[in-house]
């Protein structure tokens, strides 16, 4: 049974971080989606647009395989990241002992599966992006006992969703350790 409580960061008004309650975990999720999503869109219709119509016109022989392969590489990769800042979400949450990220639906910077156990901390940190602070980025980042640092989320565009996560985790994984000292305390 989990504590209730009066979180001290306010939810976020963006779309983009939100906690649901699955069944009996809470869940964190986080959508990569950002406006400026819509210009990396652009320019890779664009740019793939433009490299399959050269394709096309031109005679596509082993030297052209060799000159369009980098550009091909290119394109693909840019259309791949650009469906994932669309649709993909990262997903935070603990069952079973284990601290679960995910990433989904399409695959980019795997899973992360953690102990509860053997996280100490939460904390968040910001990402130096630029000169102005406006456009550092923050990242959510859990200690474990090995003194290891892990990060779970990355790229957070504001202060007030990277909190409002941080504050959020550190409470499931304080309901998370309560639960297992519980179940400990009950086994003979």
């Amino acid at each position: 049974m989990s504590k209730k409580r009066k979180p001290k960061v306010e939810p976020p008004h963006s779309p983009q971080v939100r906690t649901l309650k699955v069944g009996d975990r809470i869940e964190i999720r986080r959508r990569w989606w950002h406006p400026r999503s819509w210009g990396l869109l652009i320019a890779a219709v664009v740019w793939n647009g433009a490299l399959w119509t050269a394709i096309a016109l031109g005679q596509f022989d082993a030297a052209g395989l060799t000159f369009y392969a980098l550009p091909l590489l290119i394109g693909l990769f840019m259309a791949y990241y650009t469906l994932a800042l669309i649709f993909n979400e990262t997903r935070i949450f603990v069952e079973s002992g284990k601290l679960r990220v995910v990433t989904s639906p399409l695959p980019m910077g795997g899973t992360r599966l953690l102990n509860v156990a053997d996280v100490m901390g939460v904390s968040r940190a910001v990402q130096k992006r630029g000169r102005r602070s406006g456009d550092d980025l923050h990242m959510i980042v859990v200690e474990t006992v090995h003194k290891t640092p892990v990060r779970l989320i990355e790229h957070i565009n504001t202060q007030q969703d990277a909190a409002f996560i941080e504050e959020e985790l550190a409470f499931i994984l304080e309901n998370a350790h309560e639960s297992a000292f519980k179940k400990k305390k009950r086994e003979p």
